[in-house]
């Protein structure tokens, strides 16, 4: 997953000048390149892991079902 400008760089299919742009950005800036590295894997580690998709699911189907325990 990646959030434009959070943890990684979007641009418009096609537009190969824009991607130049991003990637000389991100060769010339290793800290850029860090700190998208380090949100990445925060992302990763915070919204992505087994129990967080399980939770998410477990309250969707709340949502849908209403509550049972």
């Amino acid at each position: 997953v990646v959030f434009d400008g959070f943890n990684g760089c979007l641009h418009p299919e096609g537009d190969y000048k824009k991607l130049a742009v991003l990637v000389s950005r991100l060769i010339e800036d290793e800290s850029l390149r860090i700190e998208m590295g380090r949100k990445s894997l925060e992302l990763i580690q915070t919204k992505f892991n087994w129990k967080a998709i399980a939770e998410y699911y477990i309250e969707k189907y709340k949502e849908t079902h209403g509550k049972t325990d």
